[in-house]
């Protein structure tokens, strides 16, 4: 009988296209894991910039004393399925507390230290901060949130993670160059015994394959304009807008042939890219094409237009579907023999050591390094404080000497007996912390040795270069010592590990076994997910005039999970006319200042001559892109009395505590002007009207504005 029977029992000849079916579908809708740890990391480094960002108005955006008091929030934007803890108090003192505890968590999803109730609490306070100010909101955070969302349901601390660092990886297969053959070339594909472990398929992969697709489909669904369409002028007219044109995308006006060209481009690969994820011909490559070019399509836009953290996401995001491919091709370039050769050894009596050794290993160095205890055999250690909870002998079952032979090689690390007895006597006394041995032979200890292996890591081999710049004298004085200090400092003491308290290296020998490929969850969350892939696309099928694809009583669904969303970005074309403010302000002592130009908003000082010429620089007028958006969504709009009466109370505020007496800000008149875009490249004369009269305080009662009915 042949093996295919032994193994199944049965039609060898079915299970054997049964397996092939079953690759082929983790290679069509699943991702590589190490794609998945990088979109953990990207993902989670775009919130903590968007938190930097975003607090740079924390006082303006997010407290009681700026535009948007929460009165106003609930009163216009609340929503029985919002739970906004940032709308508990708005103090600016509380809302600088949980932004900072939002970046801890975001920080902690970065490393991967409990990943999943980490990107859980990240994607819970994304919600309430976009709930807490809806109006400075842009695609860019719905995309955003919908991405938290879904890498919930991936196993985002399966590689690259403090989740998953061990010394020894139980899972992960045996690679070195030997593996590819002698005739296998960078560029095939790896062989198929090298990746199960690290290819996953769940409905979490599928689901954010059909939200990526869903975006750039329904986008382009919504781009009806002739100017997408017949006369491919689209993009001549997005980068006529003053505030997102940057100076390349200005640089481009002067070849309109060439705009023609990439906006039927943009067109198309919005429409068919999508299908270049799941192509079962020569899966990996069009993978890699799918994510490449989606990459480049919004480099291509964040270079011309001023989009926010829209391009970020968007770009970062497809770091998920990297294939298999790509990364056995990059580490097939990265496993030299020097980092293959490489060993390092760690203190088992000091934990700045272990978790020294461990940091390298997992994010710093290639997953083949090999971490080791240091010691002279592997008899009993416990004279030198290791983990022996029952009082006997323990032998740590990974422990290695140094004349361990180095795998894949013929050649054996060895020592003179002298360096070898010089080296254990030093670990018996606590003195080295580190030790390095390289692919010829060479150990270096502590310092010198961590900057040995900083330099074989793909990522930090820049580092020693940069310390070799340093003074040897400063070197040895906050270097050598801080690192010894660290040693010292976190040294076991006896009876530290008993009652089973084992420390890092037992706790963190080897990771478990487990199948190549494991669902998500359960059986449960599967099926929750099949059910929300079914939501979406009929939520977006909705949203282009099919609303019988989902009944409106479900819509509860994507408001609470807020997978609510639509992409009718530059839509059915993109804006034709041109905006921006004039703020007329008196003072005190009645001479008139402009408060809008030359960044009057932000650094509260008026400008003379009043005029209402265009501002010049244009974009820094407006501050950044959340107060565009602020003024964009919300100032506007109709029926905006309220928030408008906040703006200028904050106003009125912001500028008379920075000016006293006859400078102080008495009364300001806010006007609109636009003008409109020919599609000669001339613009129309603009026109004025004023949008909002606002008097700060009444000159008999000048300076009474701080009090608890200030404004009139």
């Amino acid at each position: 009988m042949s093996s295919s029977s032994n193994t199944y029992g049965g039609n060898s000849t079915f299970y054997h296209y049964f397996d092939m079916l079953y690759q082929k579908l983790h290679e069509m809708f699943g991702f590589d894991r190490r794609s998945i740890a990088l979109f953990r990391i990207c993902v989670a480094a775009v919130v903590i910039g968007d938190l930097i960002q975003r607090s740079c108005d924390l006082k303006a955006h997010y407290t009681d004393a700026g535009v948007l008091p929460r009165s106003y929030v609930l009163e216009k934007y609340s929503s029985p399925y919002y739970f906004p803890v940032h709308m508990i108090n708005g103090s600016i003192y509380y809302q600088a507390v949980i932004f900072f505890i939002h970046g801890l968590f975001a920080f902690s999803m970065m490393i991967g230290y409990y990943s999943r109730f980490c990107t859980f609490v990240t994607w819970f306070l994304l919600l309430s901060l976009q709930e807490h100010n809806p109006i400075v909101g842009h695609a860019g955070d719905v995309y955003f949130r919908l991405m938290l969302f879904f890498g919930m349901f991936l196993p985002l601390g399966s590689c690259y993670a403090v989740d998953s660092a061990y010394f020894e990886d139980g899972n992960s297969p045996i690679h070195s160059k030997k593996a590819y053959g002698p005739d296998r070339k960078w560029w095939h594909l790896p062989s198929p015994a090298l990746t199960p472990y690290y290819r996953y398929l769940s409905m979490g992969t599928v689901a954010i394959l059909i939200q990526m697709s869903l975006m750039y489909i329904i986008s382009w669904y919504h781009k009806t304009g002739d100017e997408w369409r017949v006369t491919f002028t689209a993009t001549w007219y997005a980068l006529q807008l003053d505030y997102f044109a940057t100076p390349l995308g200005k640089f481009f006006l002067n070849f309109p042939e060439t705009l023609k060209f990439l906006t039927w481009a943009v067109a198309w690969w919005e429409k068919y890219g999508p299908l270049f994820y799941c192509i079962p011909w020569k899966t990996d490559y069009f993978r890699l094409l799918a994510g490449v070019g989606f990459m480049f399509l919004h480099i291509g836009f964040g270079s011309c237009i001023r989009l926010g953290t829209f391009m970020w996401i968007t770009i970062l995001a497809q770091t998920v579907v990297l294939p298999t491919w790509m990364w056995e091709v990059i580490f097939y370039r990265l496993r030299t023999r020097e980092r293959l050769n490489l060993k390092i050894y760690f203190n088992p009596a000091s934990s700045f050591s272990e978790y020294l050794a461990l940091t390298l290993k997992t994010f710093c160095l290639i997953p083949e390094t090999r971490c080791a205890v240091i010691s002279e055999s592997s008899q009993d250690v416990l004279e030198k404080g290791d983990y022996n909870p029952t009082h006997t002998p323990y032998t740590p079952p990974y422990e290695v000497t140094l004349k361990e032979p180095v795998p894949h090689e013929s050649t054996i690390i060895s020592f003179s007996q002298h360096a070898h007895e010089t080296l254990v006597n030093n670990v018996s006394n606590n003195t080295d912390w580190f030790v390095v041995v390289d692919s010829h032979g060479h150990k270096t200890t502590n310092l010198r040795a961590l900057s040995v292996a900083l330099s074989h890591s793909p990522l930090l081999w820049w580092i020693p270069a940069l310390i070799g710049k340093i003074p040897s004298k400063a070197l040895t004085t906050f270097g050598i010592e801080f690192f010894k200090f660290l040693h010292n400092l976190t040294k076991y003491h006896a009876g530290s590990h008993t009652n089973g308290n084992a420390p890092l290296h037992v706790k963190r020998r080897m990771a478990p076994r487990h199948r190549p490929i494991v669902p998500v969850g359960s059986i449960f969350s599967n099926v929750f997910l099949g059910f929300l892939c079914i939501f979406i696309t009929s939520w977006n099928l909705s949203n282009i005039g099919n609303p019988n694809h989902l009944p409106y009583s479900m819509n509860w669904i994507g408001v609470l999970l807020r997978i609510d969303q639509s992409w009718n970005m530059f839509s059915p074309h993109p804006p034709k006319s041109h905006w921006w403010y004039v703020f007329e302000g008196h003072l005190d002592d009645g001479s008139q200042v402009e408060l809008f130009k030359n960044e009057g908003l932000w650094n509260w000082e008026g400008t003379q001559p009043f005029n209402f010429d265009k501002p010049d620089p244009f974009y820094k007028s407006f501050g950044n892109h959340r107060w565009y958006k602020y003024f964009e969504n919300g100032y506007n709009g109709r029926d905006t009395e309220t928030l408008r009466l906040n703006f200028g109370r904050y106003m009125c505020r912001e500028y008379n505590s920075r000016h006293s007496g006859s400078k102080m800000l008495h009364t300001f008149t806010i006007h609109f002007v636009i003008e409109h875009q020919n599609p000669d490249g001339t613009r129309s004369p603009y026109s004025h009207s004023p949008l909002w009269n606002h008097i700060c305080y009444e000159k008999p009662q000048r300076g009474m504005y701080f009090s608890s009915h200030p404004f009139v």
